[in-house]
Order: C-alpha cells, then sequence, then structure tokens
C-alpha cells in the first residue's frame, strides 16, 4: 500500500508539470510503464515480505517450541544428574557396605578357625571324658558291692548299738548324779580360785616392793663406799666419817695442785638437794679443769654442762662413750650419759 500512494503521487507531479505533447504522451507511457514495473516489483516484494513474515512466525513458534523442549530437556538433564549423584552415593555406601562385609568375612573366618579349633579340643575332651565314665562305671560297681557290704556291717552295728543302749541307761542315772556332786565342788573350787587370786595379787605386791627395795639395797651397797680419790700430785685433805659425809680437822688446808693458774676453779654453792649431806648450800668446791678421761675413777665427783644445765654429781660407772652419774641423795643414777666433752671440772676438796 505504501508503494501505491509513492505512484500516485509521481504521477500526478508529472501531469501537472509536463506539457501535452507527442513527446510528452510517450515519455508518459514509458514512466507509466516503468510505474506498472514498480508497482508490480512492489507487489512482489510485498508478497515476499509477507510470506517472510509468515515464516518469521513459523520460525517464532518453532524458537518458542524448541525453547519448552530445551526447559524440558534441562529439567530432564538436572534430574538425570540427581540421579547420577544418588547413584554415585549409593555406590560409596555400596563401597563401605562392601568393605565391612570383607571385615566381617574375615573375622567369620577367623571365628570359624577359631571353632574348629574349639571343636578338635571338645572332641578330645569328649574321647577323654568317655574314658573317664567306663573308669566310673567300674568304680560304681565297686563302690556297689562295697554299700552292699557296708548295709551288712550296718546292720551288724545297730543291733549291738540297742544292745550299749540298753547298758547305758543305768550309766545315764549315775552320770547324772556324778554331775551333781561335780556341781557342788565346783563351787568350792571357784570360791578357792577366787582366794587363790588374791593372795596371788597381794604376793604379787609384796613381790614387787620387795624386789624395788633390793634394787634400792644393791644401788647403795655398790655406791656406798664411794669417795672421791687421792692420786698423783693431787691429794684431798680431810676425813670421812662415813659414806657420804665429808669434814676438814683444819681451819685451813694447802692442797697441791698442778697449775693452778690455769686449772684451778672454785664453786660457791648456793643450793642443792641432790648431793646432800656431802655438798649443800654455803659450801665451796675446788675443781681441777685441766684433766683426761683417764684421770676419773668410780666415786669422783665432777661438774658438768648438757642440756638439764650445769649439774655437780658423782661418777658410779665409767664407760668408753663417757660416764654414768647420780645425785649422792636420789634413788637412781641420772637417765643422760654424760660425755667426755661434756665434763668441766674434777672436785677434788669440799670447803665446808
Amino acid at each position: 500500500m505504501q508503494h501505491n500512494v509513492a505512484v500516485y503521487l509521481v504521477l500526478g507531479l508529472i501531469a501537472g508539470s509536463l506539457p501535452v505533447s507527442t513527446y510528452s504522451y510517450l515519455q508518459m507511457n514509458s514512466v507509466q510503464a516503468n510505474l506498472e514495473s514498480t508497482k508490480t516489483l512492489a507487489e512482489t516484494r510485498e508478497k515476499e515480505n509477507s510470506n517472510l513474515q509468515g515464516q518469521l512466525s513459523e520460525l517464532s513458534k518453532k524458537a518458542d517450541s524448541l525453547r519448552e523442549e530445551v526447559g524440558a530437556l534441562n529439567k530432564e538433564i538436572t534430574a538425570k544428574e540427581q540421579m547420577i549423584t544418588s547413584i554415585n552415593q549409593n555406590i560409596l555406601q555400596l563401597q563401605t557396605d562392601k568393605a565391612g562385609l570383607t571385615d566381617q568375612l574375615t573375622k567369620l573366618k577367623a571365628d570359624s578357625q577359631k571353632l574348629d579349633g574349639e571343636k578338635t579340643a571338645l572332641e578330645q575332651q569328649v574321647r577323654s571324658l568317655s574314658g573317664q565314665i567306663t573308669t566310673l562305671q567300674q568304680s560304681i560297681s565297686s563302690l556297689q558291692a562295697e554299700r552292699t557290704s557296708l548295709q551288712q556291717q550296718v546292720t551288724s552295728l545297730t543291733t549291738e548299738r540297742n544292745n550299749l543302749q540298753a547298758q547305758i541307761n543305768p550309766l545315764q542315772s549315775q552320770i547324772l548324779s556324778l554331775a551333781n556332786e561335780r556341781n557342788s565342788l565346783q563351787s568350792q573350787v571357784n570360791l578357792l580360785q577366787g582366794q587363790v587370786s588374791a593372795l596371788t595379787t597381794e604376793r604379787n605386791n609384796l613381790k614387787r616392793d620387795t624386789d624395788q627395795l633390793k634394787a634400792k639395797w644393791d644401788l647403795w651397797q655398790t655406791q656406798s663406799n664411794l669417795a672421791p680419790q687421792t692420786r698423783g700430785s693431787i691429794s684431798v685433805l680431810g676425813y670421812y666419817p662415813q659414806a657420804g659425809t665429808y669434814r676438814v680437822d683444819q681451819p685451813s688446808i694447802i692442797i697441791s695442785f698442778p697449775n693452778p693458774a690455769s686449772c684451778f676453779q672454785v664453786w660457791h654453792i648456793l643450793g642443792t638437794s641432790s648431793m646432800r649431806p656431802a655438798i649443800d648450800a654455803g659450801h665451796e668446791l675446788i675443781a681441777n679443769t685441766c684433766f683426761t678421761k683417764d684421770d676419773f675413777r668410780p666415786g669422783d665427783i665432777i661438774t658438768y654442762s648438757n642440756s638439764l644445765g650445769n649439774i655437780i654429781h658423782q661418777i658410779i660407772e665409767i664407760r668408753s662413750e663417757g660416764v654414768i652419774t647420780k645425785g649422792i641423795h636420789n634413788d637412781s643414777p641420772d637417765s643422760l650419759l654424760v660425755k667426755w666433752e661434756e665434763i668441766t671440772g674434777l672436785v677434788i676438796a669440799i670447803i665446808y
């Protein structure tokens, strides 16, 4: 339709501008012929365009159909991929199950071998037990024979027991009488045992007191004659009326003393209880501080210092590691050994 309008406009322009003549007529015919040809060409192209539009419409429909088919294929592909994934997972699971079943099969084989060994051992036990059963059956036969013999003995012993029971009844009366007599005697025994126990306790107490007195007597007898010793260049002036007492018979005395500048020591006694009556408050002691352990004798009075303090006691025993001491007034020796290095002086004189 657009081509037809253009042709009519051209014809109008030509008709209005050219003079009517033969030449013009011929030209008009020529133009008209061209227009007709152009119109025909335009109509042909219009048909072609219409055909092309129809083909385009068909192609568009086919494209839509292909897109739908592609979408369906994509969905199908997605489903196939999911199916493949699921199949792969199933394959992995089956491989895992296969490994587990393989392990179980290996274990079952090992168990089967173990059971075979146990079966062999049980068969050996069965054979052994069969032999034991045979032995036991023989033993049972022997025991049955022995039981028959024992039953005969039981019958005989039962008869004998009945005879003895007839003899026991009178004896039981005698036993009951003797039991009553025994109970009476037991009461007397219990009374006597109580008296014996009391006397034993009294005897033990007396023995303990006697032992203590004897120990004190033995100790006193051992130590009663101990007195300071006169030796070497040291002499003690005075006299001893009795053991444990010391007296001087002059208002002044002269004591031979080695190295008095370094070895002379005087003690002023403020009070003591363990060395009475030999030493008491107000007395003075003269001691030698230069000595060796060979200078000491039992009976010597020494001064020493230990954890109990500064002490004056008498030696009653000499040992390799030190001396045992005791206060004259004390009943027992000192509990601690006086070591040689703890001795500070050897008393050689007591001034009253």
